[in-house]
């Protein structure tokens, strides 16, 4: 997987490697700025698409009785 590529707010800045003997995953950063190694098959089926900002962002707007603008 090429490093740049897009998932949801998801970035991969690194190349792939073997996570566990069945899984791979990659280097990601998030738009928050946040890195974490994520599956690559999380990403690929949209499992993945934040290391969790837009949940929390969502949740505040929720809080404020804002409509989601997430």
């Amino acid at each position: 997987m090429p490093v740049g590529t897009t998932f949801g707010r998801w970035t991969t800045v690194g190349e792939t490697f073997n996570y566990t003997p069945k899984k791979i995953a990659v280097k990601c950063r998030c738009t928050c700025g946040i890195e974490r190694d994520v599956a690559v098959e999380t990403l690929r089926s949209g499992k993945s698409i934040s290391c969790g900002c837009v949940q929390r962002e969502v949740a505040v707007l929720a809080a404020q009785g804002l409509p989601d603008q997430a």
